[in-house]
């Protein structure tokens, strides 16, 4: 963390609502464009969170985080080895539990990358002899998917998709995952009223950018459902 970084914490930690221009006027020898540089670090970060337009706070709920087994890190590298310029969110359908209300174990791995790849990393995996499915439609899935047994799921990666970085493997973050099982088919089983029970979950248990939430909401087409969720949560923007 940057000085100036410690020093936009220090000012939230005593000052529970603040807009940009207190954070300005609160150091005579910070330039106005690193503070507000510095700021947007920390909002991307989730150390500090937009309450509204104009206002923040410094974050109360920790950040959404899981475990990354060592098999999904020796697949990452395996995969960064066979393509090392594409793009790559590798995760486990098992970091969905925790924001889950009826349980259902997810024992899928997932390997997004970019579109122009996706196939081939699908047919170098089934090289390897990996149990694996390219993009599974919803009849597809249903037919010949089950979650409770170990397989990969390929499909291609939306632009702009927003990543965090875990034990040197970039995965999905919670705002990702809650905007993605509203879009893809292989998580229709968790479609209708466990989504909206996810995303209150999420909201309560963890820190939530909102912003972030929205705009990728957009590229996928689910943003005015999401507002109306949240909105129907009062969690402020």
């Amino acid at each position: 963390m940057t000085k100036v970084e410690q020093h936009i914490i220090e000012f939230a930690q005593a000052t529970p609502l603040f807009s940009p221009a207190d954070l300005y006027n609160s150091s005579k020898v910070i330039s106005r464009q690193y503070m507000q540089w510095s700021l947007v670090q920390l909002v991307s970060k989730g150390a500090i969170v937009r309450v509204k337009r104009g206002l923040y706070k410094l974050a109360e709920k920790p950040q959404f985080s899981y475990q990354v087994k060592e098999d999904t890190r020796q697949l990452y590298s395996l995969l960064k080895e066979a393509f090392p310029y594409a793009p790559f969110c590798v995760y486990d359908g098992e970091i969905l539990s925790p924001l889950q209300h009826h349980l259902s174990y997810n024992a899928l791995t997932y390997v997004e990358t970019d579109r122009s790849v996706a196939e081939a990393v699908f047919h170098a995996l089934q090289e390897k002899e990996y149990k694996v499915f390219y993009k599974p439609g919803k009849d597809e899935f249903y037919k010949y998917i089950d979650i409770s047994t170990p397989a990969i799921i390929v499909r291609p990666m939306v632009s702009d998709s927003p990543l965090a970085t875990l034990d040197g493997v970039p995965g999905p973050t919670l705002e990702k995952l809650l905007v993605d099982i509203r879009r893809d088919k292989d998580f229709d089983y968790l479609a209708g009223e466990e989504c909206l029970r996810m995303l209150e979950n999420a909201s309560n248990m963890y820190s939530l950018n909102t912003t972030k939430l929205l705009r990728y909401a957009g590229r996928r087409g689910v943003r005015e459902e999401l507002e109306d969720e949240l909105n129907g949560l009062n969690y402020d923007k």
